[in-house]
């Protein structure tokens, strides 16, 4: 998967984006957490945007993936 401690987001940056990405999923891959619960999705909002921007070193962006401002 992508890098998610970059400033480099396919689908945004936000916190409503990654909330939505987790929730609903998206194509080509990312699977829909939504079964598990609202208060499932809302801790792993919460732990991305903990890491997001700390720059661990990974994997380089996703050609796709645009810059945060």
């Amino acid at each position: 998967g992508p890098n998610l401690t970059d400033e480099y987001w396919i689908y945004g940056g936000s916190p409503m984006d990654i909330y939505t990405t987790i929730l609903e999923g998206r194509p080509g891959g990312m699977q829909s957490y939504k079964s598990k619960g609202l208060g499932f999705v809302q801790r792993v909002t919460a732990y991305v945007l903990s890491i997001k921007n700390t720059k661990i070193a990974g994997k380089p962006p996703e050609e796709n993936a645009k810059k945060e401002q």
